[in-house]
């Protein structure tokens, strides 16, 4: 797998989870789902954030590499 495509799954996989999650606080609309919602699906954005952001450097990085190995 290529950063790229590994980078795609994981920007889809969130599109999905966001999907999902919007469909199943509908009918979980009390303390425990807010608080699940708090502690385990709002962190997951800005991680991916900060994931795809090292994987667009390491990309940049492989590809000088691989240009200065030629």
């Amino acid at each position: 797998m290529t950063l790229h495509t590994g980078r795609s799954k994981l920007l889809d996989a969130v599109k999905v989870l966001s999907l999902r999650w919007e469909a199943a606080r509908d009918g979980w609309d009390d303390t425990a789902g807010r608080d699940f919602e708090k502690r385990h699906v709002e962190p997951i954005a800005p991680q991916v954030q900060t994931a795809v952001r090292a994987i667009d450097r390491l990309a940049t990085v492989i590809s000088q590499m691989r240009h200065e190995c030629e």
